[in-house]
């Protein structure tokens, strides 16, 4: 049993390392850090479903959640499944806007994300998605 919620901790902490670069990447400050862990939340609770591993835990997590949290997990959840399962590039696409739009403006509600070029920010989103959900890049989006 510790070797599993090890894997998942480390599977965690992998995606939270993975965002912090995708932060730093788009220079990007953190207001609100509660945001940064709904959508840390929201892609380790989809990469655990899309591995079809147990989320029991995830779960039982989720319940003791404000409306608002399940909410906006749910949300991003949602979109990321979305995205998942879109064969097409360009809804693919759209879908990354929507993602990163939302996600940074809730980081940051201060930010103007007019002075982030789209080109970079749908990138460095599909590269954060091709690394966590393991997406062949020939493959898929």
């Amino acid at each position: 049993m510790k070797s599993t919620t090890d894997q998942l901790q480390r599977k965690k902490i992998i995606i939270e390392f993975q965002l912090f670069n995708l932060i730093d990447e788009l220079g990007l400050s953190v207001k609100k850090d509660s945001e940064r862990k709904f959508f840390i939340y929201a892609l380790f609770y989809v990469q655990l479903m899309q591995q079809h591993c147990a989320t029991t835990s995830i779960g039982c997590e989720l319940e003791f959640a404000t409306n608002y949290e399940k909410i906006k997990i749910s949300y991003y959840i949602d979109y990321l499944n979305a995205y998942l399962n879109t064969p097409y590039s360009e809804d693919r696409e759209r879908i990354i806007c929507i993602v990163s739009t939302t996600f940074i403006d809730s980081i940051n509600p201060e930010s103007d994300t007019c002075n982030l070029n789209d080109f970079v920010t749908i990138f460095v989103f599909k590269k954060l998605f091709q690394k966590i959900f393991n997406i062949n890049q020939n493959n898929k989006g």
